[in-house]
């Protein structure tokens, strides 16, 4: 038990200080959302995503991945707390608790399942925005299993994928200074056999009345790359 567990270790600090230009090269083939260069921020590297930490929000600006067939398999989603990185100031569990707010996945655990340490860096905080229930188990997941049912039917497909939260001046905060997104962004470059067959972009606001309602669809939020640029300041695919 105790080797399995040191192995298992072992496997997560491979896994966030691997550098290997093949993470560009996977992660960033299609271009980076910024230089993630501010005095703020700071890039983060895994080989299971690449993220630009910004400690103004507490959470990523943006995080950008690619998704393959074999980016699914057999582990199961990791079923402990949320994780905080080493010397990265970001949400706690307790910032959570009692606000109202899910931790809402940025890139998807569903995503990761090829190894069981795959899985468990998608429950960085890193990786999370605070999202309404109804806008993280409804429009925001239902766009997920979307992707996934693209990828999965033919081992020849996978996507690139970038997200993140759209913050105002003055909007809310939970915990310990955690800011809310007022929406939440993604775009999604759908490839097969290596070519861009096609891309969606959405921008899904937070719960409210006459915003995001139970049942709503994913394609009720479809927008346009100029209007995630000029909302983000950010350059998308």
């Amino acid at each position: 038990m105790i080797n399995k567990l040191r192995f298992f270790v072992f496997a997560i600090l491979i896994s966030n200080f691997c550098f290997g230009q093949n993470l560009y090269t996977r992660h960033l083939k299609y271009g980076t959302p910024s230089a993630c260069n501010l005095t703020n921020q700071k890039l983060i590297i895994k080989t299971q995503y690449i993220s630009c930490y910004d400690s103004a929000i507490k959470t990523s600006r943006w995080v950008t991945w690619n998704t393959q067939f074999n980016d699914y398999g057999p582990s199961d989603r990791y079923k402990g707390s949320f994780f905080q990185e080493n010397g990265f100031v970001s949400a706690t569990n307790k910032d959570f608790l009692n606000s109202g707010y899910d931790k809402g996945h940025l890139v998807p655990s569903e995503e990761r399942t090829s190894t069981d340490v795959d899985n468990y860096q998608t429950f960085s905080y890193v990786n999370v925005v605070p999202q309404s229930p109804s806008l993280n188990r409804g429009p925001w997941y239902d766009l997920e299993k979307y992707v996934r049912g693209f990828v999965t039917t033919n081992i020849n497909n996978q996507v690139f994928q970038m997200a993140g939260g759209i913050y105002y001046s003055g909007y809310s905060t939970i915990g310990s200074g955690i800011k809310i997104p007022a929406k939440t962004w993604k775009v999604v470059l759908f490839l097969q056999s290596n070519k861009v067959v096609n891309t969606i972009y959405v921008i899904m606001p937070q719960a409210g009345p006459g915003v995001i309602q139970s049942g709503d669809s994913w394609k009720q939020f479809i927008t346009t790359k100029k209007i995630i640029e000029d909302e983000t300041g950010l350059k998308v695919y």
